[in-house]
């Protein structure tokens, strides 16, 4: 497992903090979401054979978070 510190920028406040949960737990490989987006940043734990830290931005990215590592 690896786990990797995601910032996200320009976040609505705690309904998108239930709303990247729910994102980043419906990815393979993602064994833990914490979006405490109001207190700070995403943190990950993954499989990086089942999932990339590129993949996990893009899926962020794509539901209208500017994320980065």
């Amino acid at each position: 497992m690896e786990e990797v510190v995601v910032k996200l920028v320009g976040h609505g406040g705690q309904g998108d903090e239930r709303r990247v949960a729910t994102l980043l737990a419906r990815l393979p490989g993602v064994a833990q979401a914490e979006a405490g987006l109001t207190r700070g940043p995403v943190r990950v734990l993954f499989n990086p054979h089942l999932l990339t830290c590129a993949g996990l931005l893009a899926v962020l990215n794509n539901a209208g978070f500017d994320a980065m590592l």
